[in-house]
């Protein structure tokens, strides 16, 4: 639980937050320049806030008025920067082993250099690696630090798409076993979506929203930079068989096909892009589409070109479109329609 109300002034920009994160994964999303950096220097004790406290758990991290100041290494927190900031006289493998925490085990290191891919380069010193390889050395070093909590700024910048959905699904699985609390800050919502239990705005002079995603989509105010970053559905399901390289999840009354494999029984969560959803006001038979969903639509926003249609299928879904589909259609409020979802594009969160 990390319980923050400060201020932060530097020259003419004015940061304010008065806000508790109490959710184990949060989001911080922003505009470049909203202050999403210097609210989680502030936090890593990095930067000093002009006035204010911040509690984490029983611990004062910082109280301007009893003049306490915890620095950086005595806060239990592991971070990755957007520039990476690797030691320029060890190797990627030292920078790693420098960080390990007591009680990160042989095995552990093993698995995050195999999942960052590490052993090609490992030997190497940061002035012979590019900038997606300094990137995840820097965020191996965060994991095998061991610390409570992990603060990462756009930790995913510069890696090769293929890569970076291996890593994000790895890192995920980290710190759901081995991190209390998570916060990431991110210009995309398909890198956030994975380890977000809740996403905060910020707008440049503070925090003006902090809860779950199907809350957030109900701010105007918020709308049109989510539709920028791209919005993520998450559908909550219970694995009810296997089916050659397929799961058969349940939702409600329908099946959902996903590519892999989980244990029958588990409850998983499927994510999906808005605009992976496409929208039929008729049952369509023939289609590659494996999936289909009956749904109500119960809002309709036009923003700057595009269409976010909310839609109720027993759980929130969201579906982009564009206006030319949307008049096409003749989509209203009410109305029910069918929503496609092809198999590949659904994962297991």
């Amino acid at each position: 639980m990390i319980d923050c109300a400060f201020k932060l002034q530097e020259q003419a920009f004015t940061l304010r937050v008065d806000h508790r994160l109490g959710a184990a994964r949060t989001a911080i999303l922003g505009p470049s320049g909203a202050g999403k950096t210097t609210f989680l220097m502030a936090l890593a004790g990095i930067k000093r806030p002009t006035a204010g406290q911040i509690h984490v758990g029983d611990q004062v991290w910082s109280d301007s008025d009893k003049r306490i100041y915890l620095p950086t290494h005595q806060r239990d927190i592991a971070i990755v920067f957007q520039d990476s900031r690797l030691f320029p006289h060890l190797t990627a493998f030292e920078n790693m082993h420098f960080a390990r925490g007591a009680k990160v085990t042989t095995l552990q290191i093993r698995q995050v250099i195999e999942a960052l891919e590490l052993d090609a380069f490992g030997h190497l010193m940061p002035r012979q690696l590019s900038g997606g390889q300094l990137k995840r050395v820097a965020l191996a070093r965060a994991l095998v630090a061991g610390r409570r909590y992990l603060f990462l700024d756009e930790p995913y910048q510069g890696l090769n798409r293929e890569l970076k959905g291996q890593i994000m699904d790895f890192v995920d699985l980290w710190c759901r076993d081995q991190v209390e609390q998570v916060l990431i800050t991110t210009h995309l919502m398909g890198e956030c979506s994975h380890i977000s239990d809740e996403f905060m705005v910020i707008n440049g002079l503070g925090p003006t929203f902090l809860g779950p995603l199907h809350e957030l989509v109900q701010q105007e105010s918020s709308l049109k930079q989510l539709m920028q970053i791209g919005i993520e559905n998450s559908l909550a399901c219970q694995v009810i068989a296997n089916e050659c390289d397929f799961i058969v999840a349940q939702l409600s009354a329908t099946q959902l096909y996903v590519a892999g494999h989980a244990k029958v029984g588990e409850q998983v969560v499927l994510k999906f892009r808005a605009e992976d959803v496409v929208i039929a006001k008729e049952a369509c038979s023939m289609t590659s589409a494996q999936n289909r969903l009956v749904a109500k639509i119960t809002q309709i926003h036009q923003i700057d070109g595009r269409v976010l249609i909310h839609l109720d299928a027993g759980q929130p879904i969201y579906a982009e479109i564009t206006p030319r589909a949307l008049s096409q259609l003749r989509l209203e409020r009410g109305d029910d329609v069918h929503c496609l979802i092809k198999s590949m594009v659904l994962r297991v969160a």
